[in-house]
């Protein structure tokens, strides 16, 4: 398998606050299935205290496959991430 970089800005309308509790809970399961490594929230250069979007490490086979995982993310399916925005890289990384 090979880890992978996202970087999934917000919506200028996001509801990230409010979906944030299932996020963290559909996060601890990647973590416990190994595929998700580590992530957090990213922050505006304008206001360095608001988050403005997410970077996550996920471990998969192809790009294609971790975009799959991501887009079944409540952020993606509820309108926090600006999921047209999204990127998936593939990343030289030993965790």
């Amino acid at each position: 398998m090979s880890i992978f970089l996202v970087i999934a800005p917000d919506l200028p309308d996001s509801r990230r606050l409010s979906l944030r509790e299932t996020h963290l809970l559909q996060s601890a399961v990647g973590r416990e299935l190994g595929w998700n490594v580590n992530g957090g929230p990213t922050f505006s250069a304008q206001d360095p205290q608001k988050m403005d979007g997410s970077w996550l490490l996920l471990r998969g086979l192809s790009a294609e496959e971790v975009m799959g995982r991501v887009l079944r993310d409540i952020y993606a399916v509820e309108g926090a991430w600006d999921v047209e925005k999204i990127e998936v890289k593939k990343v030289g990384a030993k965790v």
